[in-house]
């Protein structure tokens, strides 16, 4: 879909399957997720993404808790910032959308 569509259709696609409750503010969460691994797919290839994306599942079903908490949310505030930079530096490119 991602080819045809673009990054921000298709996850807006995603978040839609993967929502289970209706709009909440894990829909924008899973929306967020859903452009990350768009993007990444975009520029890495598709079983990156998908590693990605089975890593980040596993992660949440362990639960990170106790003394990995604040560094695993250090490295999410890392990726988030490293991610934006690139984005508004125009490193990544404009994101396409269907023509």
């Amino acid at each position: 879909m991602q080819p045809r569509l673009g990054v921000l259709w298709t996850s807006l696609v995603f978040a839609a399957i993967h929502t289970q409750y209706g709009l909440s503010l894990d829909s924008v969460a899973v929306f967020i997720l859903a452009i990350g691994l768009g993007l990444l797919r975009r520029f890495a290839n598709t079983t990156t993404s998908t590693i990605c994306h089975v890593a980040y599942n596993t992660l949440v079903g362990v639960t990170v808790s106790g003394a990995w908490l604040l560094p695993a949310v250090g490295v999410e505030i890392a990726l988030v910032l490293a991610g934006l930079m690139a984005f508004f530096t125009g490193k990544l490119g404009k994101l396409r959308t269907a023509a």
